[in-house]
């Protein structure tokens, strides 16, 4: 079996990041306080995934079925990782 990433851990103190340094869209705005995690470290998180699924993968050719509600746009990062 293939060695899993390091964990990204964030505690319950964390204070988070100003919604005014983000570009946020309008139909979130009135329901945020904070941004926790930066757009930078889930992408970062998705391309280890990606080299997860493919060193598990060893190199067969895969299939791929999104069904998140909503999750196409982590689907969509994903699959284009994996493709690279």
């Amino acid at each position: 079996m293939a060695t899993r990433s390091p964990s990204v851990v964030i505690s319950d103190e964390e204070p988070g990041y100003d919604l005014d340094l983000f570009c946020i869209p309008n139909h979130y705005v009135e329901d945020l306080e904070k941004v926790f995690i930066r757009h930078g470290l889930i992408m970062g998180r998705t391309e280890w995934i990606a080299r997860d699924v493919m060193k598990e993968m060893g190199g067969h050719h895969i299939v791929v079925l999104c069904v998140l509600k909503g999750g196409y746009k982590f689907f969509a990062d994903l699959l284009g990782y994996i493709k690279a």
